[in-house]
């Protein structure tokens, strides 16, 4: 004799069911996190390069190259930070280069992620900024360590703020 409609054979299947969708969520919650895990992987080495390389731009500037090194620097900036960092080397910076004669060269002496996600990294970066100008008899190294944001725009990663430390 066949169990009646709603009676003991439904509740087996019903919980079976229920399992099997537990189970499909349980197995897309974990793709998910691989994903996602690989995603910032990949994330973290193309910033912690990106960041080394911005650091050399941003922090490195010759008084008869200004110009073009402004434009180098302004190109793995974003967002905020670019305005600022325009405003600060035209309106600060290449007058007293000028005047000083300055040359400053930065050396990435070592670098770090702080914090990752597949679209933003934050690194660290220690930096020597060996100086030249007639403000100063010989080389002069500022040794350096910054905070650096950076988030993937089209593909590329990008300087969205810097914090000296």
């Amino acid at each position: 004799m066949a169990p009646a409609a709603g009676g003991r054979g439904a509740l087996p299947l019903a919980l079976v069911g229920a399992l099997t969708v537990l189970m499909v969520l349980g197995v897309g919650y974990l793709g998910y996190r691989l994903y996602t895990e690989r995603q910032t992987e990949a994330a973290r080495e193309q910033a912690i390069t990106a960041s080394r390389d911005a650091a050399r731009l941003l922090f490195s500037y010759d008084h008869t190259t200004l110009d073009e090194d402004f434009r180098k620097g302004l190109s793995v900036t974003t967002g905020q930070f670019r305005d600022d960092y325009s405003r600060t080397t035209s309106q600060v910076v290449a007058g007293v280069a000028r005047q000083v004669k300055a040359v400053v060269v930065a050396d990435v002496v070592e670098s770090a992620v702080i914090e990752a996600a597949p679209d933003e990294v934050t690194t660290l970066v220690f930096l020597n900024q060996a100086t030249t100008s007639t403000q100063i008899t010989g080389r002069q190294v500022d040794q350096s360590r910054v905070r650096m944001r950076l988030v993937e725009r089209d593909g590329r990663w990008l300087v969205a703020e810097v914090q000296a430390l």
